[in-house]
């Protein structure tokens, strides 16, 4: 009987025994906010140095002269940023006196989008709106220099996000949406398009709104 042939026993290594995988460092969940209020903090100084270095745009003096005598209403715009002009200068006038209003209704406006964004899809929207607004050119320009912009925008965000929580339950929410877009028509009068385009939204998809009382009363801020 012949004998069972014996192969010499051979030793495979694979490239997984001998590597060595080293396990991934947990992320501190302090780092993202961190890193989002630098960005944050270093917008907000670039905004400072460049509304107190820079010379006022023709727009700017323009308004400023209308915060020297104050009305009702002027011949290109409503009134609310010669109004706004009028606070922030009653102590000095300077470039940065005149600008501090953009500078603040900004941020105002980059934490509604926040607010708005993380409601609706999440902290990350949110914060990509946020982040945008503050790095787009045109609408970053509304946060650097003293025009109408800078309120209707604030307005514009406010109106949006009462709106929405007030279509989804919160009825009491129309009174601030009425609010927000009465001050945007004193800042500027393109804003009527939103209560124009959010009638027309309710009216297709959510006509049972326009049954509570509650949607109606905001409208005599509109008039």
């Amino acid at each position: 009987m012949a004998s069972a042939r014996r192969w010499p026993s051979t030793r495979i290594s694979s490239a997984r025994d001998s590597v060595t995988i080293a396990p991934d460092r947990p992320r501190s969940p302090r780092t993202a906010p961190v890193l989002i209020g630098g960005f944050f903090a270093a917008v907000i100084l670039l905004r400072i140095a460049a509304a107190a270095a820079g010379p006022l745009i023709d727009d700017e003096a323009y308004y400023w002269l209308w915060a020297q005598r104050l009305d009702w209403s002027y011949l290109d715009h409503p009134p609310m940023i010669a109004w706004l002009l009028a606070l922030t200068t009653a102590v000095r006038d300077s470039a940065l006196a005149i600008r501090i209003t953009p500078l603040v209704l900004g941020g105002f406006t980059s934490y509604t989008l926040f607010l708005l964004g993380r409601e609706m899809s999440g902290a990350r929207a949110g914060l990509i709106a946020a982040v945008l607004f503050q790095i787009v050119p045109v609408l970053a320009g509304a946060g650097l220099l003293a025009t109408p912009d800078a309120p209707l925008l604030l307005s514009w965000a406010a109106a949006l996000r009462s709106a929405r929580q007030a279509l989804r339950g919160q009825s009491r929410r129309w009174l601030a949406c009425g609010a927000a877009v009465g001050i945007g028509l004193l800042s500027k009068l393109s804003m009527a398009l939103l209560p124009a385009g959010l009638l027309l939204y309710i009216l297709l998809r959510a006509p049972r709104a326009l049954r509570s009382w509650h949607p109606y009363p905001l409208s005599r801020n509109w008039t």
